[in-house]
């Protein structure tokens, strides 16, 4: 009886979490490809997005197709930049996507402020991200 009464939208949430293969408290691909990135762990970085996944700019523009360009461009940046790190100073979790507000430091211009917004396919890996800059 007080089952029906006390379901609420979050108990739905974490459920959709769930079947994502996560939990709200447990890591999830935007967190593995964070702690790649950081340890430059190309292959580690790679897994954590799907196949065709898209990148784009603040304005929609395509700036990486699918994993073997983000395997070239991150490749490079990872071997020409060994200070390179992204410190995520916050996160949100809404449904299938994650914001992160994120400080890198170590790259060539200078340090970087930025917000990504991931979106989680079914299989729980990064399917789409725009990066604002």
């Amino acid at each position: 009886m007080w089952a029906s009464v006390l379901e609420c939208p979050l108990s739905r949430e974490a459920e959709r979490w769930d079947d994502l293969g996560m939990s709200q408290s447990g890591e999830d691909a935007v967190e593995r490809q964070v702690r790649a990135y950081n340890a430059h762990d190309l292959d580690g970085f790679i897994a954590s997005y799907a196949p065709t996944v898209v990148v784009e700019d603040a304005d929609g523009r395509i700036v990486m197709n699918g994993r073997e360009e983000m395997r070239e461009r991150y490749g490079s940046l990872f071997a020409t930049t060994p200070g390179l790190r992204a410190d995520i100073v916050s996160r949100v979790r809404v449904g299938s996507y994650i914001v992160d507000e994120e400080h890198v430091t170590g790259r060539p211009d200078g340090d970087l402020h930025a917000i990504a917004i991931y979106r989680l396919d079914e299989d729980g890996l990064i399917d789409r991200v725009r990066l604002l800059r």
